[in-house]
């Protein structure tokens, strides 16, 4: 098990086993036993799993994709991939604010390649624009260009 999913497994959790000799087929497992500590070469946590083979057709050293259920994911505040920017070493986005929008710094968490995880400084319920982000930073940007003239 991968370092970063440790906290997600424990004994008991069932698992789904697919193997490539069997594409079709998924054989239900649970987990039996976690190690002690991390395999130092590949940070991963060796874990025991037991896994029903009803056939037999399962043989010792086949390569398996094994997923782990760990339940309903909690519900998470995201945007879009687009309407996060990183502006001088901040990441924001900019939300509707008036006939406008305003730059807001925000942390970001999870990201898949559609949508960001905000973890702080938006709230539920904020538009924020999805595209058009360069523009709106170069528009700030040239705000800020006219306020530094002599």
């Amino acid at each position: 098990m991968p370092e970063a999913k440790v906290s997600s497994v424990g004994v008991g959790r069932p698992i789904s086993v697919m193997v490539s000799a069997y594409p079709s087929r998924r054989f239900s497992g649970a987990i039996q036993s976690l190690a002690g500590s991390l395999d130092p070469k590949t940070r991963s946590l060796p874990v025991r799993a037991i896994v029903e083979n009803p056939d037999g057709l399962l043989r010792a050293e086949m390569f398996a994709t094994i997923r782990v259920t760990v339940g309903r994911a909690a519900a998470v505040l995201s945007v879009p991939a687009g309407a996060v920017a990183n502006d001088a070493g901040e990441t924001c986005v900019f939300v509707a604010e008036g006939d406008g929008f305003v730059r807001r710094e925000v942390e970001t968490g999870r990201a898949s390649s559609s949508l960001i995880e905000i973890v702080g400084g938006l709230r539920a319920g904020e538009r924020v624009a999805s595209s058009g982000v360069f523009v709106l930073r170069s528009e700030l940007k040239k705000g800020e260009m006219k306020g530094h003239e002599h």
